[in-house]
């Protein structure tokens, strides 16, 4: 069944008793648009692959549309974070839109790459989706940058944006034989406006040379914050 809105505009008067001549024949009826991406929302590629978008379903009433709008900047030559973002528009001016984000980074992890995240808060998981930054510093192989050591909560999660992050570094001690580290120190920056609460009080946790996977607990106003 093909998807349809109607829209009625009724003239209010002021006794609300009635409606004036103008407000009649003022229905219509139009035909939705629809965009539903193909595969991943999110897709990780390395430095120099090769990349062919999955494409998305565009219709508008049901009907396929064969030539939706396409925007795309993604350039798997340099890393970044970028986005397809597929569109269509009917007659009436009803559009509907839907983007994938590709994040291309050093997959080998030996520079800086883009990771998702699993976060829980106080045990409860929350927020799924959430990306973030890791880097190895230049003058330390064993320290790791990383762009929020609460794992995105509220810079992504809750949407406070870049100020709302923890911005640090991991130090590791040396790698067993599986490549797993125990993270050893930490350096780590304030939430500014809630910098009268106190610094962030402990990190504990691992991290893996050789896959980069992760997990930590972060201690920080009194909030447990776990980021694998």
């Amino acid at each position: 069944m093909k998807k349809i809105l109607s829209i009625i505009a009724v003239a209010a008067a002021v006794t609300l008793s009635g409606c004036s001549k103008d407000s009649e024949n003022n229905s219509f009826v139009t035909l939705l648009p629809s965009v539903e991406l193909k595969g991943e929302s999110q897709v990780f590629l390395n430095l120099g692959d090769s990349y062919t978008d999955a494409g998305a379903d565009v219709s508008i009433g049901g009907e396929p549309v064969s030539n939706p709008d396409v925007v795309s900047d993604v350039n798997t030559a340099e890393m970044g974070i970028y986005s397809v973002t597929y569109s269509t528009r009917n007659v009436d001016g009803y559009s509907a839109s839907a983007s994938r984000t590709v994040y291309v980074s050093d997959l080998s992890h030996k520079t800086k790459w883009y990771t998702p995240v699993v976060l829980k808060r106080d045990g409860k998981d929350t927020y799924p989706g959430i990306v973030i930054t890791l880097e190895k510093a230049s003058d330390n192989s064993k320290k790791i940058i990383v762009e929020d050591l609460i794992g995105g909560y509220y810079k992504y999660g809750r949407g406070y944006g870049d100020e709302y992050a923890v911005h640090g570094s991991i130090t590791l001690s040396e790698p067993d034989a599986d490549g797993w580290a125990e993270i050893v120190d930490f350096e780590a920056g304030i939430i500014e406006s809630w910098a009268e609460d106190g610094p962030v009080e402990s990190i504990t946790g691992k991290f893996n040379v050789n896959t980069a996977e992760y997990e930590w607990h972060t201690k920080y106003l009194g909030m447990d914050f776990w980021v694998k």
